[in-house]
């Protein structure tokens, strides 16, 4: 059995001297039904739900001063158990699972901070009207400080090379579904490269988080080994609305050579994706 290494240890970077207005946490947590058969290196007994849900749920704080305001998850075919820890510590739960029915999108926001006002699901199609999978869960929150109504959405396109216009037809189906009149963050596992034409798409509207904080897109948000093929990309972001809201800073990435040789998901880490977390200040 492969030895446990230490936890990965991240922190904030960026514009720490300020409190945020807003932290969000993105990440693809890895169902369950797909942990197991696709990581060749992986350490069989860490991939467990019953060893990754509490690793997960210790993972949502990570590197971070106080619990996030919203969690946006995808990949998500355990939200029950999620909701039953998060919701004790304070959040409310909305899940949608994909058309069919495997895993969905979880959005948890944090009571103390946000009300949930009001959500909608925009079911991905072809033109023709035939349905996809993928989804997004689009959330209207009111701060309880200020009685502001800002908007969250969270979504997982398709994956896999070859359905590059797939996933620009489908980020036009979640932009058009925004209401263009509110503060907006949008985050989610793309499953495309900066450069895209998803991406490419959605930098028209919004703003990426991690490039205004880095000055680039992160290196790699998805690390994993499946045969001989081994995938390093970024593919998942946050996303936000100017002029309503600025970055301040955001969870870095792990120094690579501390990353053990069988990726993730692994002891090491729960997921084959990095978990996000941006603070923003409103203006």
């Amino acid at each position: 059995m492969t030895s446990r290494p230490e936890d990965l240890r991240r922190t904030l970077i960026g514009e720490k001297d300020r409190s945020p207005d807003l932290t969000i946490v993105q990440w693809n947590v890895l169902a369950d039904w797909a942990a197991f058969g696709s990581f060749d290196r992986a350490p069989t007994d860490s991939l467990p739900w019953d060893v990754r849900g509490p690793r997960v749920l210790t993972l949502l704080e990570d590197g971070l001063p106080q619990p996030p305001d919203v969690i946006c998850l995808q990949e998500v075919d355990r939200h029950d158990d999620l909701a039953e820890a998060l919701c004790a510590r304070g959040y409310a739960a909305e899940f949608v699972p994909k058309e069919e029915g495997r895993d969905g999108c979880s959005m948890f926001v944090r009571a103390a901070t946000h009300a949930l006002v009001a959500t909608q699901t925009v079911r991905y199609r072809e033109p023709d009207g035939t349905p996809h999978s993928q989804l997004a869960l689009i959330a209207q929150l009111r701060n309880l400080a200020d009685g502001g109504i800002i908007q969250v959405a969270t979504t997982h396109l398709k994956a896999k090379p070859g359905h590059e216009e797939l996933r620009l037809r489908q980020v036009e189906q979640l932009i058009a579904g925004l209401d263009a009149s509110l503060p907006t963050i949008v985050t989610g596992d793309f499953n495309d490269v900066p450069g895209s034409l998803a991406h490419a798409h959605v930098a028209t509207h919004l703003r990426s988080a991690y490039a205004d904080v880095l000055g680039a897109e992160p290196a790699w948000t998805t690390w994993k080994v499946r045969g001989d093929e081994e995938t390093r990309r970024t593919i998942d972001y946050v996303w936000y609305s100017e002029p309503h809201f600025r970055a301040l800073s955001c969870l870095d990435l792990p120094a690579e050579d501390r990353v053990q040789p069988e990726r993730f998901p692994s002891w090491q880490y729960p997921s084959d994706h990095l978990s996000l977390a941006v603070q923003f200040a409103r203006r």
